[in-house]
């Protein structure tokens, strides 16, 4: 994680360049990638050969690789398909995208593999039966890189439960009825140091009108606690030494605020510091 220097503007969800979790990255990227690779297709040749396992002999197939045009967002997509001359059989698929996202490259890369493959015909319910390998382990979510918290403007706001560091126990869905405020935040952040103030100005000015404003910290208890007595702060803040909600929030850069409506929906979000003229302004999508 790092700290954000920069007063970048707040998130709003109606920018181009929103960011989509994992499920609409392959719809809106990878299938229309698929169906308009011909289309699109700036270089086409083969890429040596590939090894896969297709209906439980492995095998030695080419690989074809299809380059895109780039467009207008200066992105290209590549393709490998490793296929059985004969069969025209698919047994590994290699997509990559790689685009330019505020002043960053930014490369996706998924490679998906065949057991069999078959065009037209009923496909049995078992296959869509999912057994998990024995040594799997269920997270909370998927990190995936150069992507941020902003993913979840106007989606509900992932649920939580952490102590205060008086070890009151939060849990966010029990917050519903009221807008609650969130700010990500470490002692060695400047910007984190110069915000918040700001929100100890809206936490006094709006608790008295349902606003409920939360530190989240990650560096333990005792450190974090030392500089709540030191700088005064009146709202609470949430131990997350485990970082669960950290990751929960895809938090890359600190100071990163989240807004939730009363609804539990994320609302805003804000990355780098802000004031308190702003964080004021952002409230009036909470009837504030």
């Amino acid at each position: 994680m790092v700290g954000d220097d920069e007063d970048d503007e707040d998130s709003s969800g109606s920018g181009s360049d929103q960011e989509h979790d994992l499920t609409e990255t392959f719809v809106h990227l990878v299938i229309p990638t698929l169906a308009g690779m011909a289309k699109t297709a700036a270089i086409a040749d083969t890429n040596g050969f590939g090894d896969v396992k297709f209906e439980g002999k492995k095998e030695k197939w080419p690989v074809v690789r299809v380059v895109s045009r780039e467009d207008n967002q200066q992105g290209r997509n590549r393709v490998d398909l490793t296929v059985d001359p004969e069969t025209l059989n698919i047994g590994r698929m290699l997509w990559a995208n790689s685009r330019v996202s505020n002043h960053q490259k930014v490369l996706i890369q998924m490679t998906m593999n065949f057991t069999s493959f078959q065009i037209g015909g009923k496909v049995p319910d078992s296959t869509f039966v999912f057994e998990p390998p024995k040594k799997a382990k269920l997270v909370d979510t998927v990190p995936i890189p150069g992507q941020t918290g902003s993913f979840l403007l106007n989606h509900p706001a992932p649920d939580f439960e952490l102590k205060t560091l008086d070890g009151e126990r939060i849990r966010l869905s029990d917050l519903r009825g009221h807008p609650v405020l969130l700010s990500f935040w470490a002692t060695w952040c400047g910007p984190c140091r110069r915000e918040l103030p700001e929100l100890a100005k809206i936490h006094t000015a709006f608790k008295d009108k349902g606003l409920l404003v939360f530190g989240v910290n990650d560096e333990g208890k005792g450190t974090a606690r030392g500089y709540v007595n030191k700088a005064e702060l009146p709202f609470d803040t949430l131990d997350d030494s485990g970082m669960k909600v950290n990751r929960m929030y895809r938090v890359h850069s600190i100071p990163s605020v989240f807004l939730i409506d009363g609804d539990g929906k994320v609302v805003r979000f804000f990355k780098g510091a802000h004031d308190e003229a702003a964080l004021r302004e952002a409230l009036k999508s909470v009837g504030l």
